[in-house]
């Protein structure tokens, strides 16, 4: 992918070759050395053995072998020489290979930040050259789930989603992580979930901005209505009847009492809440159905009642004639 100016790398390459040869050169001759040292320590110990010990004196014979145990540790000396020039040659030889540099993985260059002659420089952070993505047939999408819903979702569990680049187009995708870090953004509580996506068509790019949908539960040939049909009331839509004030009363507004005896109305507080209800034309009428609610996708509800059918005209707004 790049390539530093190899001239001092295979300079400092060369140096440490020569000083490994000087260093082998040498232990060849302490060797020589050694060799000679040990036939002259060799030759006295003979003499003097047949001498009965009086030739040659006895200080020569210990010079003699002091002479072989300095060759030794000459010779030693040497060897540790030589294993620092090939651990210096190693290192130099290494800074030469990653004078090339390569990537590690086989895959597509998606940035690139420096120029040819550009001078690199290694501070405390390792420069970025290069942004390689290893495979763009498998991709990952991080969704921010909201606090309340992250406890819908599941692992393995389906999920759609679309992108700006093709806003008629939906991808399928699957949940492969859900993480427990939480990120605040804004006050609003969030944890990233990870989607596992197959891009094998390379429509999608890294860095592109997605909004999800993830299944968390699924229901076939169930009856739905608008969520505003629940949220309909025809005292609330119809014609205004209130008893228009006199004038008196606008001035001097006096409390309502209420009319219902006080032990009706608190039986009343106590009751349970009205269930739930839609509104359905019959015969060009309203007419009440109480019902029972089920999953809701954020736009329709899922009811049951046993006079609810299919097809029927559910009121969910009222428009006033003008006059």
């Amino acid at each position: 992918m790049a390539k530093l100016d190899p001239r001092l790398f295979d300079a400092r390459v060369k140096q440490s070759q020569g000083l490994l040869d000087q260093a082998k050169a040498k232990l060849i001759d302490a060797q020589a050395t050694i060799a000679e040292k040990k036939q002259v320590l060799d030759y006295m110990q003979q003499a003097r053995q047949l001498s009965g010990g009086k030739l040659p004196a006895k200080q020569e014979l210990v010079t003699a072998e002091a002479n072989l145990k300095r060759a030794n540790a000459q010779a030693e000396t040497i060897n540790g020489s030589i294993e620092q020039a090939e651990g210096q040659l190693k290192l130099d030889q290494t800074n030469l290979i990653k004078s090339s540099i390569r990537t590690p993985i086989t895959g597509i260059v998606l940035d690139r930040k420096i120029e040819t002659g550009q001078t690199v420089a290694a501070s405390l952070q390792t420069p970025i050259m290069f942004t390689v993505a290893e495979n763009l047939i498998e991709m990952e999408l991080h969704v921010d789930v909201d606090e309340a819903d992250v406890g819908k979702i599941k692992l393995e569990q389906a999920a759609t989603f679309s992108v700006d680049a093709y806003p008629d187009k939906t991808f399928p995708a699957k949940i492969s992580e859900i993480r427990y870090a939480p990120q605040t953004v804004g006050g609003v509580v969030t944890y990233q979930t990870v989607l596992l996506v197959n891009n094998a068509d390379l429509f999608l790019r890294p860095g592109m901005t997605a909004t999800a949908d993830m299944t968390v539960s699924h229901i076939e040939d169930v009856l739905s209505v608008p969520n505003a049909a629940l949220r309909f009331s025809p005292a609330e839509n119809g014609a205004n009847t209130k008893k228009e004030k006199s004038f008196v009363e606008k001035l001097l507004p006096i409390p309502t009492r209420p009319t219902t005896p006080k032990k009706v109305r608190e039986k009343k507080n106590a009751q349970k809440p009205d269930a739930p209800k839609i509104w359905v034309l019959e015969n060009n009428q309203p007419k009440a159905i109480a019902v029972t609610v089920g999953l809701n996708d954020g736009e329709n509800i899922q009811v049951t009642a046993p006079e609810l059918q299919e097809g029927m005209t559910v009121i969910i707004d009222t428009l006033s004639a003008i006059k």
